[in-house]
This record gives structure tokens, sequence and C-alpha cells, in this order.
């Protein structure tokens, strides 16, 4: 995998992908850290 192959959209698509599974899987699995 060439990294430089990604441009800043890319990396930014991408982290925006992760950023968002990574709260639903917080919110899913931990809810009582948010009540």
């Amino acid at each position: 995998m060439n990294l430089a192959a990604f441009s800043w959209t890319d990396w930014v698509a991408l982290a925006a992908l992760v950023a968002v599974t990574a709260y639903l899987l917080i919110v899913l699995f931990k809810p009582e850290d948010f009540s």
C-alpha cells in the first residue's frame, strides 16, 4: 500500500470515518459513561 497515493482529502475522510466509528463504538458499548 502506497501512502503517497493518498491525497489530503482521502486522509480527512479516513480520519472522519475512524472518529465516527470510534464514537459509535464508545456510545454503544459504554452507555453508562454518557448517562
